[in-house]
């Protein structure tokens, strides 16, 4: 995952695929509170431990200013909604032109993903090695997978296993579809000589082949994925708040 600026001109071209890592370590939080609405604030505020609510700060503030760039538009001025299935997404009604975005967070890393006109989800997972992949594997992975991580070395098998749920969870949050409604139904590359891909969906056979995922290589303790409905040019940026 190769990180740089801002794009040229600030714009999102509609045949490319914009991940943003903002790293929760270094932004001052007195900085971004200026950029958040009053529910935004109180949001944040409900969180008991440090690290959330300077976490939901954090997002919620690079959102508005990545958004805010592309869209050239006060960062402040922009409406958001939840959709019915829970996903955050901005007002058409005020914004009938706007990108497609997610976020996902772990540990220290946020990631925030746009793209023009198409439908896109990102994940992000610190790896935990006290997981016991083998039985969270048999429980939502589908027996592919299941069968894929069984044949790898066991010190390869965690890695794998995180590598393989970040590409389903990115297809599920592209799909607003969360893990109820059947993660198991489909199949991703997880073995480490694989690239990221789709391997099938028993629900949307026919979408198969216009689902495109990217592995977005971090720290080593991180495993990360995006999913877009359509084949775009990845362009990784590092945020930095420069209004």
């Amino acid at each position: 995952m190769a990180l740089n600026g801002l794009p040229e001109n600030d714009k999102l071209p509609d045949a490319e695929l914009h991940v943003w890592r903002v790293d929760t370590s270094v932004a001052q939080e007195s900085a971004l509170t200026n950029l958040l609405s009053r529910t935004e604030l109180e949001k944040a505020g409900r969180f008991r431990q440090q690290l959330d609510r300077h976490r939901s700060i954090l997002a919620r503030a690079a959102l508005r200013d990545i958004l805010g760039r592309y869209m050239n538009l006060n960062p402040r001025s922009l409406e958001f909604i939840v959709s019915n299935v829970g996903k955050p997404m901005l007002d058409l009604n005020s914004h009938p032109v706007a990108p497609h975005f997610s976020v996902s967070h772990s540990g220290s890393i946020i990631l925030l993903a746009f793209a023009q006109n198409h439908e896109l989800g990102v994940d992000v997972e610190l790896i935990r090695p006290d997981i016991e992949v083998m039985s969270v594997a048999q429980q939502f992975f589908s027996p592919v997978e299941t069968a894929t991580l069984l044949g790898l070395p066991a010190g390869l098998r965690t890695r794998a296993f995180f590598d393989g749920w970040t590409r389903k969870e990115a297809y599920l949050k592209a799909r607003a579809e969360g893990i109820g409604s059947g993660m198991n139904r489909f199949a991703v590359t997880l073995a480490p000589d694989e690239p990221a891909r789709l391997l099938s969906d028993e629900a949307h056979p026919e979408q198969l082949g216009s689902w495109h995922l990217h592995h977005l290589a971090l720290a080593s303790e991180y495993s990360a994925a995006v999913a877009v409905q359509s084949r775009l040019r990845l362009h990784c940026c590092l945020w930095n708040k420069k209004r």
